[in-house]
């Protein structure tokens, strides 16, 4: 059996732990085994769900509680757990820290992996220590890895790591999301949504995902259309100043603040346009969700081109007035929805994804130095 380190910060429901997660169900569980090693003490997410797919979940301090106590206990934690494993996986939306490679690599791990799941991180501090550490993966890594081509250039451009970086397909199972008519009329009216335009947007309440934004083109769709409503999935630290610009706008009592949920496929199905603001993006599994549900989707000209999947993809810059989105989402949420399956999705099917990890966690690495 070929044991698994996925290394990450921790097991909220994200687009990072998503993707591990559709990976660990979707994978040969006889053939190859995953642990976790985090840096929170939280349990909320998907920690019990990787307990009940038979992971170990290890904790150590995050970077921010210091960076010596971080190496030290990294150092701790590779002497004692190094030989149980065949490989580590790094992911991050940046290579701010490539501390544990390295010492998953001092420690003797063959295969080593860096994957980068984003084009850009928070924090001026991380973004300099990430244009230096890409200089470093090389020398540390034997794998490469990003979600797609503008994530490969953030993550490699101009390192020697950057002829070797492939793209991984953020996959998912195509089946769950696939729209259905009935089952979509059921579970509006389960949400007492009625005949009112519904508009989603899936995502951790930050900075990056740009909530202000939307708040601001959901108000001025209301001004036009008072019964419209706004699905909010997710949790972070903006979202009570974000129910607060929406109270000050007079529309709170039209958003529904879901919080964290596990029934996306469904809620998918009741709405009628995703919409995505964001500052910038890898490749966003909610992005490929709602493509997956047939459902028509507008995002900001920050998301890569690889999501234009279905010709339903429709891009604004975030410099256009309000109006202007508002106006395309009103137009674009009476695009009719097929209920059929397009070959363009398979390339984001999970079997897709797992078939190209199987062929790196299953290849003997050599040393790249």
């Amino acid at each position: 059996m070929t044991r698994i380190l996925h290394i990450l910060s921790s097991l909220a429901r994200n687009g990072t732990e998503t993707f591990i997660m559709n990976l660990f169900k979707a994978i040969d569980r006889n053939r190859f085994h995953f642990d976790f090693l985090i840096f929170t003490e939280e349990t909320e997410g998907y920690y019990e769900e990787a307990k009940a797919l038979g992971a170990k979940i290890y904790r150590l301090p995050p970077r921010s509680k210091g960076p010596l106590k971080y190496l030290k206990a990294l150092d701790s934690f590779f002497a004692n757990h190094a030989r149980e494993y065949d490989c580590v996986h790094l992911h991050g939306n940046s290579l701010s820290s490539i501390a544990p490679i390295h010492y998953a690599k001092r420690y003797g791990i063959p295969t080593r992996i860096f994957h980068v799941h984003s084009t850009s991180c928070e924090g001026l501090h991380n973004r300099i220590l990430h244009n230096i550490n890409k200089h470093l993966t090389y020398h540390e890594g034997t794998h490469f890895l990003a979600c797609s081509k503008p994530a490969v250039e953030w993550g490699y451009r101009n390192s020697k790591a950057y002829k070797d970086a492939k793209i991984i397909t953020n996959g998912i199972n195509l089946e769950k999301f696939e729209y259905d008519p009935r089952r979509r009329e059921a579970i509006r009216k389960d949400m007492g949504l009625g005949h009112s335009l519904t508009i989603i947007h899936i995502g951790s309440f930050n900075v990056i995902k740009n909530h202000s934004f939307l708040i601001k083109i959901f108000a001025s769709i209301t001004k036009r259309l008072p019964d419209a409503r706004l699905i909010l999935v997710g949790k972070g630290p903006l979202m009570n100043p974000t129910r607060e610009l929406a109270a000050q706008m007079g529309i709170l009592d039209k958003i529904l603040f879901l919080g964290t949920r596990n029934d996306v496929a469904d809620i998918l199905q009741a709405a009628d346009v995703a919409v995505m603001p964001s500052l910038f993006e890898g490749l966003p599994f909610t992005a490929i969700e709602a493509h997956a549900s047939r459902l028509p989707l507008i995002a900001s000209d920050n998301l890569p081109q690889e999501l234009n999947i279905l010709k339903r993809h429709h891009i604004l810059s975030l410099s256009e007035p309000i109006e202007k989105w508002a106006d395309m989402i009103i137009r674009i949420a009476k695009e009719p929805r097929a209920a059929c399956r397009d070959a363009a999705l398979m390339d984001y099917s999970i079997a897709t994804t797992v078939s190209q990890l199987y062929n790196i966690y299953t290849t003997q690495s050599t040393e790249m130095s």
